[in-house]
């Protein structure tokens, strides 16, 4: 580690940063992550492939998460990232706000569920035209991510913190 470089532990995470003084506070952190979650249009969702690389897939955001700890998605039941999932069910979600340069990397398990009251929660009726039977279609899924880890980045203020999510 250079003399520019700085570790700073938080719980069981260790973070490293560029210069003394570049961690932001835990509570910074979370508020810029829900920020990004609410006004975020999209994620990038992450998931293992049968061959073991990662795979990445934009997935819409559905207004529904329950704080840092949980997302919920729809898909196909049919979907490679179904088949991906059930075979490795670790994940991960980043959101970016290119605006203010912040990102938001969160680290976890993703749950595939297809209960009517898991359905019913995320189901928007604009969803008809690719789920004929509406929110009983069997092709209908729901995700839900559940996460461990959390990552922030403000590169406009040179400042992050990794940090366990509890």
């Amino acid at each position: 580690m250079s003399e520019d470089t700085t570790k700073k532990t938080v719980g069981r995470s260790e973070v490293v940063g560029r210069k003394k003084d570049t961690f932001l506070t835990k509570e910074e952190a979370i508020s810029q992550a829900l920020e990004m979650l609410e006004s975020a249009r999209h994620f990038l969702v992450g998931t293992n492939a049968e061959d073991g690389f990662p795979n990445i897939k934009t997935m819409s955001n559905r207004g529904r998460h329950e704080g840092l700890k949980t997302i919920w998605f729809h898909t196909d039941a049919s979907s490679h990232r179904v088949q991906q999932l059930k075979r490795d069910n670790r994940a991960c979600v980043y959101c970016l706000d290119t605006k203010l340069s912040r990102g938001v990397m969160l680290v976890g398990t993703m749950e595939i569920l297809h209960d009517l009251d898991s359905k019913r929660m995320i189901w928007q009726e604009g969803e008809r035209k690719y789920y004929p039977m509406g929110v009983e279609d069997p092709e209908y899924s729901v995700l839900r991510f559940t996460a461990i880890r959390a990552g922030v980045v403000d590169a406009m203020a040179n400042k992050g913190l990794t940090f366990e999510i509890e």
